[in-house]
């Protein structure tokens, strides 16, 4: 009769099976990291109109260049464009793409979002700046802001209208001339 003593420790597959759930739960806790990270980049505190006016002109140009389209929502507007973030390299890339510039809020405040969505990468979202009420985009040739799906004519520049919480300072206009797409 043979008597079978079984050993105490992991086997060698029960040591992969964790050794795997380990570097899933790194792997994600690193990308929290960074996202906050990133977070933290922003000013914890309300942006001054200049610091703010360079974020928005930074974002902004390099995506109305390539417009296609756009339409103001409720929250914000929402642009077809040919300038993508990727969001593994942070570099611009040229390919079609959805942003969406919209107020949400986070905690007690009202931020400034911008997200990005696109068939092949993942939805991108970014926090621009807080104690943000309101974003609104419009032809600087219109009289009443009208969506670039009703329009005829080339666009020259548009006009972003950006209104604050804080019903003191006054909204923020930014005039972006557009170059026409190569």
């Amino acid at each position: 009769m043979t008597r079978h003593t079984r050993q105490h420790g992991l086997t060698l597959i029960e040591l992969t099976i964790t050794l795997a759930i380990v570097s899933m739960l790194t792997a994600t806790s690193l990308a929290v990291v960074a996202k906050l990270s990133r977070i933290g980049r922003v000013d914890a505190g309300q942006l001054t109109a200049d610091a703010l006016r360079d974020r928005l002109d930074a974002l902004l140009s390099p995506e109305l260049v390539h417009i296609q389209q756009f339409r103001n929502t409720l929250t914000g507007f929402t642009m077809a464009t040919l300038s993508a973030i990727d969001p593994k390299t942070m570099q611009r890339r040229h390919r079609p793409i959805t942003v969406a510039y919209d107020i949400v809020t986070v905690g007690e405040r009202r931020w400034l979002v911008r997200r990005q969505t696109e068939s092949t990468l993942p939805i991108f979202t970014e926090l621009v700046a807080q104690g943000i009420s309101g974003i609104h985009i419009q032809d600087t040739t219109a009289d009443e802001p009208a969506d670039l799906y009703t329009w005829s004519r080339p666009l020259v520049a548009v006009r972003v209208t950006v209104t604050f919480e804080d019903e003191r300072t006054p909204p923020l206009d930014l005039t972006l001339p557009l170059s026409p797409a190569p």
